[in-house]
């Protein structure tokens, strides 16, 4: 995702269009305060969009701690578990 970067102070002085301008455009606005990245504008499908992502990520890696740990099921006792329930 592109990004802009904004002061703290041109964010409040142009909070309005900054904030159109990520959610016509897509593009993250990095906003600073003494130089240093305060926080992060983004449109609200790109939020989304990201966690979702995230929410995705955070299950793999569930399921690789499972698989590296011998967590597994084999597909018959699972089929065989999924029919108990229709």
């Amino acid at each position: 995702m592109p990004s802009t970067q904004k002061t703290l102070t041109e964010l409040r002085r142009r909070t309005p269009e900054i904030l159109q301008e990520a959610r016509e455009h897509r593009v993250a606005c990095l906003v600073t305060d003494r130089g240093q990245v305060a926080g992060v504008i983004v449109d609200p499908e790109s939020w989304d969009l990201l966690n979702r992502r995230l929410a995705l990520l955070e299950q793999l890696a569930l399921g690789m701690q499972d698989i590296a740990e011998g967590r597994l099921t084999d597909h018959e006792a699972v089929r065989d578990e999924f029919s108990r329930w229709l």
